[in-house]
């Protein structure tokens, strides 16, 4: 199946080598967000936007990640906007959930 356990917000993913420009082009003024990260919140960054740092261990990742998800669907969230995890070992089967957690039945370009 392409869709996997997905929140109701919609999830924005970007590679971690794009962050810094691609984290940029997302509207975070007038969406109640959450961003889950390895890098620190940005100074730019609304103060309505929960902000989710974890570290590169990507065992901490796989633990937090659903957890984070359901948060943002208790809190009512409009979008999550993931840095993907680097494709390498459980990362690649991180990626793939994530993928198909963003995945909609109803995008005309799915």
């Amino acid at each position: 199946l392409p869709a996997h356990y997905a929140p109701q917000a919609s999830v924005i993913l970007i590679e971690a080598n794009d962050w810094e420009d691609r984290i940029k082009q997302v509207d975070l003024s007038n969406r109640a967000s959450m961003v889950i990260s390895t890098s620190h919140s940005l100074d730019w960054v609304s103060i309505d936007v929960i902000w989710k740092s974890l570290s590169n261990e990507l065992d901490e990742f796989a633990q937090k990640m659903y957890g984070y998800f359901r948060e943002a669907d208790q809190r009512g969230l409009k979008q999550i906007i993931v840095e993907l995890p680097a494709a390498r070992g459980i990362g690649i089967a991180l990626r793939d959930r994530l993928q198909r957690a963003a995945f909609r039945q109803d995008d005309p370009l799915a």
